[in-house]
């Protein structure tokens, strides 16, 4: 099969965390999002293999992952956005 873009990186699982008042080192600040658990997926090659996949083309990222990617839900992520898993190790 033939890609129209190939992209190679990091991947990340990040946890997006708001908070009342601004941080100030001493000070406490209050948690606002109670879904801060919620994981959201990133990473050069993820984001933009997914946004490109999105806009029609063919995107292959060439990532190493590590042995909870099921568990995660990336898989699922990146397939459900018709990116190509195949070549994610």
């Amino acid at each position: 099969m033939q890609y129209d873009v190939l992209t190679s990186g990091y991947v990340s699982l990040d946890r997006i965390i708001r908070v009342k008042t601004p941080l100030k080192t001493g000070f406490t600040s209050l948690i606002e999002n109670s879904d801060n658990a919620k994981i959201n997926y990133g990473g050069c090659p993820v984001n933009i293999a997914f946004l490109l996949a999105r806009m029609g083309n063919k995107a292959l990222p060439l990532i190493r992952v590590g042995e909870d990617e099921e568990e995660t839900g990336l898989m699922a992520f990146l397939a459900g956005g018709g990116v190509c898993t195949e070549s994610i190790e």
